[in-house]
């Protein structure tokens, strides 16, 4: 089907050149590095700019894909986005996720779609191009990175994948109304499954206005580059997107108001690793050697995240400790904490791996896009503890669907024992609802 949806704008005649250019690092960048993987897989040839240091070390080569490197973004960068972003928010009420988006956040990611922007429309890249005959520019987040300008400077139709929340995009690109306050709605609403109230209609309204700041950071961080070609504004280059691949499946999201060029491909960069071999270190096999008989629960809250020093994270642990569960847990490079031996901290996770060995009963995780979508593909159960951004959405999803539950950070302390207990003795009634689905 994907395959199907990419030639609808590539020249069927002949094997095409495509363009990919990635954002920041970890889930956003290799999600699409496996798109990138599967179009390589069907003859075409891809040029992956990667802006990020050491961004693709864990991705696996592929001789159609051509990397290049142009590394504006890099550890020191990722610390700042921690510090500056991420920190307040993993550590604060659930209330106070937008409230942490303030003045030196939002400095923090206009200068991420600066430098983003600088390389797309930078004369290393312009080279390529000219170079280049390419049939396809392929990205995430297009127009705040400067590739939708690169598309409308080159002439080059520009396929945009996205996670399932930034559907509005399409919705905007097509002059169809965005569903802010109808059922669901694509705006800050977390209980999107019902019709809102007129108070949480307000309070979406002072959300929105909260937020505004955070979203008008691209437009402005992307001002001097649209200028510098003769654009007034993102507007001018918006129709150089003819395609939204939306990372997204239907068994979560059906019914939403879809334009006729956004189709929903998530799981599509999965399928293959149903059939490849699973290698585990010799750590993580003598792990789950020693666990059979066991129920065994995998923890992790992102690449991004330090939660060495988050207090209800180590609370969260310590419970699925004296549950007497046995624990897989993806910890940062800075976590000096000792685990008892039924707990393996590991810096890095082959997370697909895990869920897809069938030897893990629970998943608990923040439930970004691309690991609510994992949990479902692979059947095992999520426990969702949503920190920011679509992750409420993603939690209210996955508990509406019976394919696992959502819990606030607030309630660990009272509701994680009941909670993960309930999951692991109604495991097949979650993994029947994910299998049908």
């Amino acid at each position: 089907m994907l395959l199907r949806v990419i030639l609808l704008i590539l020249p069927i005649s002949h094997t095409s050149n495509i363009f990919a250019g990635s954002l920041l690092g970890g889930s956003h960048l290799t999600a699409l590095y496996d798109l990138a993987l599967i179009l390589a897989d069907s003859g075409h040839n891809i040029t992956f700019v990667n802006i990020v240091s050491r961004g693709l070390d864990k991705c696996v080569p592929h001789p159609n894909i051509h990397v290049a490197n142009i590394v504006v973004w890099d550890s020191q960068d990722e610390d700042m986005m921690w510090k500056d972003c991420i920190a307040d928010v993993m550590k604060g009420d659930s209330g106070y996720a937008l409230e942490a988006f303030g003045p030196s956040c939002i400095e923090v990611w206009r200068e991420v779609w600066k430098r983003s922007a600088g390389v797309f429309s930078g004369e290393e890249v312009l080279d390529m191009f000219s170079r280049t005959q390419f049939d396809v520019i392929l990205g995430e987040k297009v127009e705040n990175t400067g590739l939708a300008l690169l598309g409308t400077v080159t002439n080059v139709p520009v396929v945009n994948y996205e996670p399932s929340f930034m559907i509005e995009l399409a919705l905007l690109h097509n002059n169809l109304p965005m569903l802010v306050f109808s059922q669901p709605s694509l705006l800050l609403n977390h209980r999107f499954h019902r019709s809102p109230s007129f108070t949480e209609k307000l309070s979406v309204l002072k959300d929105a206005f909260i937020f505004l700041p955070f979203i008008q950071s691209g437009a402005e961080a992307m001002q001097p580059f649209l200028e510098k070609f003769g654009f007034s504004s993102l507007r001018d280059v918006k129709n150089s997107v003819k395609l939204y691949l939306t990372n997204d499946h239907p068994a979560f999201t059906f019914p939403f108001l879809r334009p006729p060029n956004d189709i929903p491909i998530g799981c599509a960069n999965l399928l293959e690793s149903k059939h490849a071999p699973i290698e585990f270190s010799p750590q993580i096999v003598q792990f789950l050697e020693e666990s059979v008989g066991k129920d065994v629960i995998y923890v992790s809250f992102g690449s991004y995240a330090k939660m060495s020093d988050v207090p209800w994270f180590s609370e969260l642990i310590n419970i699925l400790i004296e549950l007497d569960l046995r624990v897989i847990v993806k910890v940062d490079k800075y976590c000096d904490k000792i685990f008892p031996e039924s707990v393996l901290p590991l810096d890095w996770a082959p997370q697909k791996d895990l869920l897809r060995s069938g030897k893990v009963k629970v998943f608990v995780s923040h439930c970004g896009n691309n690991g609510r979508l994992e949990t479902i593909f692979y059947n095992v159960p999520a426990l969702c503890i949503p920190q920011f951004a679509d992750q409420f959405i993603n939690a209210e999803l996955v508990k509406l669907k019976g394919f696992g539950e959502s819990l606030m950070k607030e309630d660990i302390p009272y509701r994680a024992r009941e909670v993960v207990t309930s999951m692991i003795t109604d495991h097949g009634t979650y993994h029947g609802n994910m299998k049908k689905a």
